[in-house]
């Protein structure tokens, strides 16, 4: 089994940013019965992130957990160790809020081979990544080792387990001493240790992920880093993003696999609204539509004057639905 965890706290701007990548997740990951997503929050978010499952159709898990500073909450994330259900699994994927799911997200696991962090390089800052070194070792360090902590991938093992404890207790340590909390808060801690203690690849992940993509790029993990605490900025950029990769699915990227035509007809958000598929593309839903297939779940349909990306269940008896617009989410049922 593989987990791929979050980490919810303070701020509820962060819920929304959570929400969007959920929704990408839904759409472009691919979801299979083998991994399960966890999000670790502080109690008074666990209704808000149950019900964000519920209304994509995911079977989530909710860990919670109190953490009192932004500090505090960063390095929540290194005490996955410690999540009940750990043993369950034998891959482990963190994902900072910040990100959206592009494609499908075995490809990210299929890439851990060895008992390392796989992490995504990015351009080397003093203080951002190399907090800790000294100048002396900073001489020693190639400006191509660094790497952003907000796409981890790593086995579940007594290796990586050490190196998380090792990194908790030098946090533990520089709290005590009062020490200046780094600005990118946890990230220099896990960088310093990584590189010190070899366990660390930052390029194979450069394979299937990407920090501010320029364009509609086919990876999928897709991280648009900006200051820590800073949703709004964040938000902007994913939610541009994924208006843009609906945009590029529909004018070119269609599907040419072998599907079988749908001619159902579902429940549209309520009881008291529907949709039919029809012959040849054509819909009729609250007027004429048109869909295509993407791939043999993925349709992209035009109809009431908006575009809107549907995910269908392997039955095709379900489906969730994203808006472009707005990223408004529907789920449908078939109509028997």
């Amino acid at each position: 089994m593989n987990l791929i965890y979050s980490c919810v706290f303070f701020q509820e701007s962060y819920i929304e940013l959570i929400s969007i990548l959920l929704r990408s997740f839904v759409i472009f990951g691919n979801q299979s019965e083998d991994t399960d997503y966890l999000i670790v929050c502080s109690s008074d978010f666990q209704e808000r992130i149950a019900n964000l499952f519920e209304t994509l159709g995911i079977d989530g898990k909710v860990w919670c957990l109190e953490a009192t500073t932004m500090f505090e909450a960063a390095y929540t994330r290194l005490k996955i160790f410690n999540y009940p259900q750990i043993e369950r699994y034998q891959k482990l994927l963190y994902l900072d809020c910040d990100i959206l799911v592009t494609d499908v997200i075995h490809k990210v696991f299929d890439l851990q081979k060895k008992d390392q962090l796989y992490v995504l390089q990015e351009r080397i800052h003093r203080w951002n990544h190399c907090w800790f070194f000294t100048e002396s070792e900073m001489r020693s360090v190639c400006h191509d080792d660094v790497f952003t902590s907000g796409i981890i991938l790593f086995p579940n093992s007594q290796t990586i387990k050490k190196l998380y404890n090792h990194i908790l207790g030098h946090i533990k340590s520089h709290i005590q001493s009062e020490l200046p909390i780094p600005f990118c808060l946890d990230q220099p801690f896990i960088v310093y240790h990584a590189i010190t203690q070899e366990l660390y690849d930052n390029e194979k992940l450069a394979t299937v992920a990407v920090n501010n993509p320029s364009g509609f790029e086919r990876k999928s993990i897709c991280h648009f880093p900006t200051a820590p605490g800073h949703s709004q900025s964040k938000r902007h950029l994913m939610h541009h993003y994924f208006q843009h990769c609906i945009s590029s699915i529909k004018h070119g990227n269609i599907c040419a696999c072998s599907v079988v035509e749908i001619t159902n007809k579902y429940t549209w958000e309520n009881n008291d609204s529907s949709i039919t598929f029809l012959e040849k593309g054509n819909m009729d839903a609250f007027g004429k539509g048109k869909y295509q297939f993407v791939n043999e779940a993925l349709v992209v349909a035009e109809f009431g004057n908006r575009t809107h990306i549907l995910k269908f269940n392997p039955t095709f008896s379900n489906f969730v639905s994203i808006r472009k617009d707005d990223l408004y989410v529907v789920k449908g049922s078939v109509i028997e």
